[in-house]
């Protein structure tokens, strides 16, 4: 029997974000956030790359604030996403 341990894993530290995914939502914070738990970086790690606060950070996520198209290349480049796809994702959640 194989574990999906990783991917409950995943589900606990996304919390809300992947329900609102499925729901057709916020699919910019869930990519961001998957990066991150791959990555094995977290929140406060991003916020600092970005010279930008956790709490900004964590709003983006979560998609209560829209990022600023500096901190969306900054994400990009640090996460290895292609640009114009995070700044797509960012308007569907608009």
């Amino acid at each position: 029997m194989s574990s999906n341990k990783g991917g409950a894993d995943f589900m606990a530290r996304t919390g809300g974000i992947f329900s609102e995914f499925h729901k057709g939502k916020n699919k910019f914070g869930l990519l961001v956030a998957e990066k991150l738990f791959i990555m094995g970086k977290n929140q406060s790690w991003l916020a600092e790359q970005c010279g930008v606060s956790k709490q900004y950070i964590s709003q983006i996520i979560l998609g209560k604030r829209r990022p600023s198209p500096e901190v969306t290349q900054k994400i990009a480049d640090l996460m290895k996403i292609n640009v114009e796809k995070l700044r797509k994702l960012v308007l569907q959640a608009s």
